[in-house]
C-alpha cells in the first residue's frame, strides 16, 4: 500500500503543478478543467433589489474539477504515508487517507468557488450616467441642432457618449457639463455645468 499512497501524492501534485502553471499562463482555466461540470443556471431577478440564485442541483457535481480530484488524490496519498509512518493498521491508514483526499478535494473546490465569486464582468450599470460630470468632447451644437460628444467617470472608468444639449448656446470643447438624462444607451443630453 506504500506504493500506491506514494504514487498518488506523486501524481496528484503533479497534476495540480500543471493546471496550476497552465493557469498562470492563461491556458489552464476552462479547457484544462474540462471535468468541471459547470451547468450555470444563475437567475438575476430585480424585484426588491435582491438576487435570486438557483444552482439546478449542479452544485455537488461541481466539487468534482480536475483541480479538486487531483487534490484529493495527492492528499490521499500523504495520508496514508503519514499515517504509515505513525505506525497505523492498514485499514486505519486507508480510513486516514479517504478522509485526507475528501477534505482536500472539498477544500479546493471551497476556494475555487470563492474565486469565481470574485469575477466581475465589467460592465456598466445603466442608468449610472444621470447627474454624471464630464467635459465636451467634440463641441455639441444649441437647441439638439447637431450632435456632439462628451466623456464622463463612471465606475472609475472614461466613458464617451454622443450628446446633445438644450442650452441655447454652443458647448465647446472643453465646457464642464452634467448629465440630465440618458436618451438612448449611447446618446445623453447634457447642460453646462454651473
Amino acid at each position: 500500500m506504500a506504493q500506491l499512497y506514494f504514487f498518488c501524492a506523486v501524481f496528484g501534485f503533479v497534476i495540480v503543478t500543471i493546471s496550476l502553471l497552465l493557469g498562470l499562463l492563461g491556458m489552464g482555466g476552462d479547457g484544462l478543467d474540462g471535468g468541471d461540470v459547470d451547468v450555470d443556471t444563475e437567475l438575476d431577478a430585480d424585484t426588491s433589489g435582491g438576487e435570486v440564485s438557483h444552482d439546478g442541483g449542479a452544485g455537488f457535481l461541481r466539487a468534482f474539477s480536475l483541480r479538486s480530484l487531483a487534490a484529493g488524490v495527492a492528499f490521499f496519498g500523504l495520508g496514508g504515508l503519514g499515517a504509515q509512518e505513525f505506525g497505523a493498521s492498514e485499514p486505519v491508514a486507508l480510513l486516514v487517507a479517504i478522509l485526507f483526499g475528501l477534505g482536500a478535494m472539498w477544500l479546493v473546490y471551497r476556494l475555487m468557488r470563492t474565486l469565481s465569486s470574485f469575477n466581475a464582468n465589467g460592465a456598466i450599470v445603466s442608468g449610472s450616467e444621470e447627474n454624471a460630470e464630464g467635459v465636451v468632447y467634440l463641441k455639441i451644437p444649441a437647441e439638439r441642432r447637431g450632435m456632439g460628444k462628451i466623456e464622463i467617470v463612471q465606475q472609475g472608468r472614461t466613458m464617451e457618449y454622443d450628446a446633445f444639449t438644450d442650452d441655447p448656446e454652443d458647448l465647446p470643447t472643453g465646457a464642464p457639463i452634467i448629465v440630465v438624462k440618458s436618451l438612448t444607451p449611447t446618446q445623453m443630453l447634457v447642460t453646462k455645468r454651473r
